[in-house]
């Protein structure tokens, strides 16, 4: 059993592909309703004296798409912004996917957001992803690289879909992002082009594309028992990298907060409840930097301890000539002092001991994002049922971070012989250099050779690639305590469930409530429903898959409400990895990605620019939408 969060990441194991038709915010609100048929003659605006009134509009669109890219529903948000009050038309598409007007009332303020939704095989995505594996040499398919050990190349090709009008010139950048577990490998290479950055227990590999045209990228890893996370494929329009980076933080807020539009409102019984897991929610945020800066230290502490103990237990075994590179007979004395009560033996217990306390530091992290999930659930499903769940929950995770901190150990055991190898060859060349080549006087100089050692670091090409094994060690243990954390949250919870209902005031049981429950979650599912019915047929996703073969084949599994909020947690899950691309293409404001810069460079080339209210031809559904300014595309692809 699963928890939320890892419900919806294990139903989109694979493969996540995300595309941004231009680049701005969007939302909803459900005041919406088909107007009066009227002539197909383009969206427009009146004042309330009957005089025109100028309007933009940016969109944002999100599917959830099975793993051979058909489309399931699309969840359109709109965000209206008028110079004045009135009434405006826009045009939305029937189940047919004729385009049918909706007239909407511009309140004062001249601010209003939509929510509608449009039936599968009505569109295409604008953007085709398409993904090949290659094992040890030859090309295989994903499934052969499930599990496997040995070098992996992730060949990602991703292209304009011709059948999809593209925005006004320059055009959108697109964007590729994945993720590689660092207990995979421990580290990623790619073609020119790409980012990679590593973010809590995770490889993040970011590919910035070239405006309307093919782009390549290849990224090749050592694996080891390979699993890789999602796949995102975005494109976003942007004059300059801030534009841009805005852009995917836009579309990550609006993929988050997507199920909430399912929410038709939450019980009294059930609202106390929330208001304590958000509380120990922020409880858990509050605790964390502390807590993980003050192990961190600790650990560097430690570390720093434990390199000079080893260093030092290595000189005193030194003899003869000691040469530019590690004396194995010394290294072998040195090992000996593992054993009893020695200088090296504690420095390795008190090492041992802060790693382990950094890790458990991270707890904070998974238990805050387990009440998170927990507030979640209740917001849009109820409590009904979920103590149970919730306790299935925590044994599962508390299995998962038993298993990947066992793993994580052995990472970190693997990665620190070879980093304590390419240490002691540098230490003993800086040690040569001051004793002139002789074991005599070794012992007196040990400490300026350690110090000139650790400051030669940072220009050390196998101390920096063996460093980077021993974090990927590290993030793994991290990660392995996130789950423990999570663990004992959902047991937390599970706890409070069965205390509320005991004492009468909770959901979990009772047949009446459980009606209740579906009947107040049901508005905004049906208001969401009511444009069209399934199933559907499909269409060509961004994997570039034949349409004609499947034409007519129904997208199982998105019908009823329970999974339309289901399609709407995955794509909310998606969320959190696109604002880690956007921080890793700009990590500090102003300071943006060489990456992004080449890629903005090369499209400013073509000239234009996207965004002027009366443009025609970049809304998502219809161009007689002709004020549509912006329009974000995010497609989450189910694998498995």
């Amino acid at each position: 059993m699963l928890s939320p969060s890892g419900l919806a990441k294990r139903a989109c194991a694979a493969i996540v592909g995300l595309a941004l038709l231009a680049a701005a915010p969007l939302a909803l609100s459900a005041s919406a309703a088909p107007g009066p048929q009227e002539p197909l003659q383009g969206s427009l605006a009146l004042a309330v004296d009957g005089s025109p009134v100028d309007y933009r509009k940016d969109q944002t669109v999100m599917t959830l798409a099975d793993g051979h890219g058909r489309m399931g529903r699309l969840f359109v948000t709109d965000d209206i912004e008028a110079k004045a009050p009135g009434t405006i038309t826009e045009f939305g598409l029937d189940d047919q996917g004729k385009a049918t007007p909706r007239t909407m009332q511009v309140p004062e303020g001249g601010k209003l957001s939509t929510a509608s939704s449009v039936r599968p095989g009505l569109k295409q995505a604008p953007w085709r992803l398409k993904v090949t594996y290659n094992l040890d040499g030859p090309q295989v398919p994903r499934d052969r690289i499930t599990g496997a050990n040995g070098f992996v190349n992730v060949h990602i090709d991703v292209s304009p879909n011709p059948v999809v009008a593209q925005s006004a010139q320059p055009g959108p950048v697109p964007l590729v992002v994945f993720t590689v577990p660092t207990s995979v490998t421990d580290g990623i290479t790619a073609s020119p082009g790409a980012v990679v950055s590593r973010r809590q227990g995770q490889l993040l590999a970011i590919a910035v594309g070239k405006r309307q045209e093919p782009t390549r990228f290849d990224f090749f890893f050592d694996a080891r028992n390979c699993s890789m996370g999602s796949f995102l494929l975005a494109s976003v329009d942007a004059k300059d990298p801030g534009q841009l980076v805005e852009g995917l933080r836009s579309l990550a807020g609006k993929a988050h907060q997507l199920p909430d539009q399912a929410t038709g409102g939450v019980s009294k019984q059930d609202r106390a409840l929330i208001e304590e897991l958000k509380a120990l929610r922020d409880q858990e945020h509050a605790q964390s930097p502390k807590a993980i800066g003050e192990k961190t230290q600790d650990y560097q502490q430690a570390f720093l301890g434990y390199m000079s103990a080893y260093v030092g237990a290595y000189t005193d075994h030194l003899s003869g000539s000691i040469g530019s590179s590690t004396q194995m007979s010394a290294l072998l004395g040195a090992a000996g002092e593992l054993k009893g009560d020695t200088p090296l033996s504690r420095a390795v217990d008190d090492l041992a001991n802060a790693v382990n306390a950094m890790s458990d530091a991270h707890e904070h992290d998974g238990a805050a994002q387990a009440y998170d999930d927990a507030v979640r659930q209740i917001e849009r499903r109820g409590s009904v049922g979920m103590a149970q769940r919730a306790r299935g929950w925590s044994g599962d995770q508390l299995t998962q971070g038993e298993r990947d901190y066992k793993s994580g150990q052995d990472q970190l055991q693997n990665a620190m012989i070879p980093y304590s190898m390419a240490y002691t060859d540098s230490y003993t060349s800086y040690l040569s250099a001051l004793t002139g080549g002789s074991a005599g006087g070794a012992a007196g100089l040990k400490a300026q050779a350690l110090a000139q050692t650790e400051a030669g670091k940072a220009s050390n090409d196998a101390l920096k690639d063996n460093w980077r094994k021993v974090e990927a060690g590290l993030d793994s243990l991290a990660a392995a305590r996130e789950h423990t954390g999570q663990a004992q949250a959902w047991q937390k919870v599970a706890q409070l469930l069965t205390a509320q209902s005991q004492q009468g005031k909770g959901s979990d049981g009772s047949a009446d409530e459980l009606s209740s429950r579906q009947t107040s979650v049901s508005p905004g599912v049906t208001r969401l429903l009511s444009q069209a019915a399934m199933p559907a047929r499909s269409l060509a996703g961004p994997l570039g898959l034949d349409a004609d073969k499947r034409e007519g084949q129904a997208v199982a599994g998105l019908v009823d409400s329970s999974d339309m909020v289901d399609q709407m947690v995955g794509i909310a899950d998606a969320s959190a990895q696109l604002d880690a691309a956007a921080l890793a293409l700009m990590p500090a404001p102003g300071q943006p990605s060489p990456v992004l810069v080449d890629a903005l460079q090369a499209g400013a080339e073509a000239g234009g620019s996207l965004g002027n209210g009366g443009m025609t031809g970049s809304d998502f559904l219809t161009p007689l939408n002709r004020h549509t300014a912006s329009s974000n595309f995010l497609m989450v692809i189910a694998q498995g």
